[in-house]
């Protein structure tokens, strides 16, 4: 059986804060405007679909949502195009996130589990984009990997990882 791993050390990340215009990009993208968010990144050569890249990471918890999104394989610049709006407002849940310290260690770990069904709050979302962006690539996901109000976070295996990571 072969185990996906995607190493992102939040240590070796650019977190580029310094480098960029950072004030407004280092914290939460639902508290700015789209338009400031452009002008604030047009100043700096970089794109939307870019912001949620490792190496475009302007703030600790953004490079630990782009780790995610790598992790659960999705497209962070197609995800960004086509769900701006929802990863604004996951990159705020991120931004307050309690449970920090058990996301960092889960994505060190390397291997991809349900674990953040118990503990990420945008983890339902992760599970729909990828869920999409599998389907919509042609890959077949096996059924009940999204998902639904009426099932437990705990049942659900999560994302197969043989549609992951592609």
């Amino acid at each position: 059986m072969k185990t996906w791993t995607i190493r992102y050390p939040i240590q070796q990340i650019n977190l580029a804060t310094r480098r960029l215009r950072g004030d407004l990009l280092a914290g939460p993208l639902s508290q700015a405007s789209d338009g400031q968010i452009d002008a604030a990144l047009q100043q700096d050569g970089i794109a939307r679909t870019d912001l949620f890249s490792p190496a475009y990471a302007v703030a600790r918890h953004r490079a630990r949502l782009a780790w995610m999104l790598a992790t659960w394989g999705i497209d962070a610049p197609r995800a960004a195009k086509e769900h701006w709006q929802e990863l604004k407002v996951a990159d705020e849940r991120c931004s307050y996130c309690p449970n920090t310290g058990r996301c960092t260690r889960w994505l060190e770990w390397g291997q991809f589990n349900a674990a953040p069904m118990v503990f990420c709050p945008n983890a339902e979302l992760w599970s729909a984009i990828a869920f999409e962006q599998a389907a919509t690539c042609g890959d077949t996901p096996p059924s009940g990997q999204v998902i639904s109000e009426s099932r437990s976070k705990r049942d659900d295996p999560g994302p197969d990882p043989r549609w992951l990571g592609r």
